[in-house]
């Protein structure tokens, strides 16, 4: 009969980790690393934490407006406007996820021109987030044909991705139908797929 494997607490599993020199060492060369973004963060920055406060958002960076403030419709001018600016791509995606707010619903067109524009293909970059915004303001809107002609672009890759939620959320009889129209879409269909799958567990919830 093989060892029972030792049982130990969170505590005792930190204890024996801060001893660990290998341990220690990474954990050192992650804050050393943390504390470099965050320095250059700040000075990237500087300019629109400035113009933030200008308008009477006190913040240290764009995250702290993500984190700490609930609505903020005078800081989204300042948010559109450095969107567009060369900064790193950590910054600009923080700038994106921050208008994920009602307060930026009135940006859908330039909102879009920047998604449309942007040839990234990845879904963890700032294209992406521009369409969860997208996707955010098109549910309270009900923008469906505008969805309907991304999704139909496959040159914009899995950024698509949180847009077809916008098709599958909706109440509008015919959506299942265009919601199928990508089941066959590569960059879609396991998304879809689970939508159609839970539609069918429904309808046969129904039936009973």
């Amino acid at each position: 009969m093989p060892p029972k494997k030792e049982r130990i607490t969170a505590g005792e599993l930190i204890a024996r980790l801060e001893k660990d020199p290998e341990y220690q060492a990474k954990q050192a060369a992650w804050e050393l690393e943390a504390a470099v973004r965050l320095e250059q963060d700040r000075k990237e920055q500087a300019e629109l934490v400035d113009d933030l406060k200008a308008v009477g958002i006190d913040v240290t960076s764009i995250r702290d407006l993500v984190h700490r403030y609930k609505s903020y419709p005078a800081a989204i001018p300042v948010l559109l406007r450095h969107l567009k600016r060369p900064y790193s791509e950590r910054t600009r995606e923080a700038i994106a996820r921050s208008l994920t707010v009602p307060d930026a619903a009135y940006a859908w067109d330039e909102l879009l021109k920047l998604f449309l524009e942007d040839s990234e293909t990845k879904t963890n970059g700032v294209k992406w987030a521009i369409g969860c915004v997208l996707s955010d303001i098109a549910k309270k809107t009900k923008r469906y044909d505008e969805v309907l002609t991304i999704l139909r672009d496959r040159t914009h890759g899995a950024n698509r991705l949180a847009l077809i939620d916008v098709l599958a959320e909706s109440r509008k009889p015919d959506i299942r139908a265009h919601v199928e129209e990508f089941a066959d879409d590569p960059d879609l269909k396991i998304q879809v797929g689970d939508y159609l799958k839970k539609w069918e567990r429904a309808r046969k919830r129904k039936e009973k």
